[in-house]
This record gives C-alpha cells, structure tokens and sequence, in this order.
C-alpha cells in the first residue's frame, strides 16, 4: 500500500495520473516525518509555486478521497498534484502514505515535462516551508 502508484486512477477531466522523476522527492518530504502536512501548509507552499490556482479534495474513479490537491495553471493547461492521506500504519516501504502522489494534466503542450516541473518546484516550496517551521521553533 504505501507509496504504491496507482497508474490507472483517473481523475475526471484530467484522464490518468503522472508518476514523473520529481515525484520521489516530493514524496520524501511529504512524508519526512519532520511534520504532518495539512492543508494549510500545503496551500501555502502551493502559493509560493508560479500558476497556483486552487486547493480541493478531489476523488479518483478509483473511489481514493485524496487528502488535499493542489492545482496550478500551466500554460493553456492545468496540473493537479493530489496528495494522499497518511493513514498507513504497516508502513510497509517506511511511509505512512496510503498510497504515491499523483500527478494529473489536463491540455498541457507537453504533460510529463509540465508534471516534473510543478513537483520540482512544489519540492522546493515545501523545502522553504519546512525551514520556515524549524526556524520558528
């Protein structure tokens, strides 16, 4: 279960998920121990991100209630980063995330670049946040 990608999880209007490279360490961070993410300090990093556009709680065809989701305007596209909940108490591969974030596109020029992109730069919001915390500490 944990960290497990589910690649035919549709979301609707955007089709199937994005696993990019990038995905990893944001996985990393969201499930670095250091806090528990909610979705007040993931809208906050999401705004740090260029295009951000909105924070929902959207649900799979799967029947998965994510967590939260982020979703950012990317050219004429939009990307939707969906983060899971963090309820794995076997933490089968040492994360409590039921499952890997996922990353939708919906009329991207070029999806698995965008994808990367929004989670190398959501990483770097998140990076800056988690600073933000331990500095006030």
């Amino acid at each position: 279960m944990s960290l497990e990608k589910h690649p035919t999880a549709e979301l609707a209007g955007f089709g199937f998920p994005y696993f990019p490279k990038a995905i990893e360490e944001l996985n990393r961070l969201y499930d670095s121990g250091t806090t528990n993410f909610n979705g007040q300090c993931l809208e906050e990093s999401g705004r740090r991100v260029a295009g951000y556009k909105q924070i929902l709680c959207p649900t799979t065809d799967d029947k998965y209630m994510w967590f939260w989701g982020l979703v950012f305007n990317k050219g004429a596209g939009s990307v939707a980063v969906l983060f899971p909940w963090g309820t794995d108490e076997k933490k089968i591969d040492n994360s409590r995330a039921d499952r890997s974030i996922a990353v939708y596109c919906k009329d991207c020029p070029e999806p698995g670049k965008d994808a990367d992109e929004i989670c190398e730069l959501l990483a770097e919001s998140f990076k800056v946040w988690l600073e933000d915390l331990n500095a006030t500490d």
